[in-house]
């Protein structure tokens, strides 16, 4: 059996390719081993965005980004608010986001656009 990483770089590989339901299997695989993969769960996130899962996308892009408060994570996570049309959540963040992500022009994008 691949270790944690290789199942992270082939899933992440059929995802670049389109390949979404052998990427969903692989990030789940990944999930279902290690559960508090920040890393997987923003990449799970993006994919159930792809597939129109809005609620599942936001599920797990509100877990990354509670295991792994990262730039790239919130921009997930208001991507998936945006899509859920719950701008409210987005606004709720934005004293968290502009003192930490400052100079994150995307991140502050997608706050601006709540």
């Amino acid at each position: 059996m691949p270790d944690i990483e290789q199942m992270v770089q082939f899933g992440f590989k059929r995802h670049q390719d389109g390949k979404l339901e052998e990427a969903e299997s692989a990030y789940k695989e990944v999930l279902n081993v290690c559960g508090d993969n920040a890393e997987v769960c923003n990449l799970y996130s993006v994919l159930k965005l792809q597939q129109d899962d809005i609620s599942t996308a936001v599920e797990y892009a509100q877990k990354a980004v509670k295991l792994e408060p990262r730039a790239y994570y919130y921009e997930t996570l208001c991507q998936a608010y945006i899509r859920n049309k719950d701008y409210k959540k987005i606004v709720d963040l934005e004293s968290l986001i502009n003192e930490a992500f400052s100079k994150h022009f995307p991140l502050l994008f997608n706050l601006a656009l709540a």
